[in-house]
């Protein structure tokens, strides 16, 4: 009965110091999500998407969990008129593609980061978004090395070196081939 009392006192004293953790932790997660959230429609508006609306919306746990006492989604209006909803429902292709985007810049800046690869970024987007996407990517590359898998010719027409990716199919396997494009590969391209 010691052993089991001195146990049960060793996990209160236990829980009461996750739970402080926690709520030190989601102090830190309201006072940085609050900047972030204001990044990012930032990001927004600069990427085309000059009417969305962006919030973290944090929702508690019954208990503790490794990530903390809550669990923090994206939520999300694109359009005026609607509300807000988790960003897994409702956001397009092209839109997720921006918030990506977007946050990748955001990251950039805060953790300095060197190299950056977008593989298709411009998914579902066209016209003059995609001219925004490339701008702010070019604003990135100012910064930073920037690899990006496109097939939007505002977006490539933007970047200093180019090169065409190209699978070929030989005696039953696949390989992929990069050439450097040069000018005139660059405008037939």
């Amino acid at each position: 009965e010691y052993e089991l009392a001195k146990t049960r006192k060793k996990l209160k004293d236990s829980y009461e110091l996750v739970l402080e953790k926690g709520k030190l932790l989601e102090d830190v997660r309201n006072k940085y999500g609050e900047l972030l959230k204001n990044s990012i429609i930032s990001e927004l508006r600069d990427l085309y998407l000059e009417h969305c609306q962006f919030d973290l919306i944090y929702e508690q746990n019954e208990t503790p969990l490794r990530t903390g006492l809550s669990n923090v989604s994206f939520y999300v209006s694109m359009n005026p008129g609607q509300p807000l909803k988790p960003l897994s429902k409702i956001a397009s292709g092209g839109e997720v593609s921006r918030l990506m985007l977007g946050l990748k810049v955001i990251c950039n800046k805060l953790y300095g980061v060197s190299s950056t690869i977008f593989d298709e970024v411009d998914t579902g987007i066209s016209g003059s978004a995609a001219e925004k996407v490339g701008l702010k990517l070019k604003e990135v590359s100012l910064n930073s090395q920037v690899l990006c898998v496109t097939h939007q010719a505002q977006i490539a027409a933007l970047a200093d070196n180019h090169y065409l990716i190209k699978k070929q199919y030989e005696q039953g396997r696949t390989f992929t081939n990069v050439t450097p494009l040069n000018y005139e590969g660059r405008i037939n391209e």
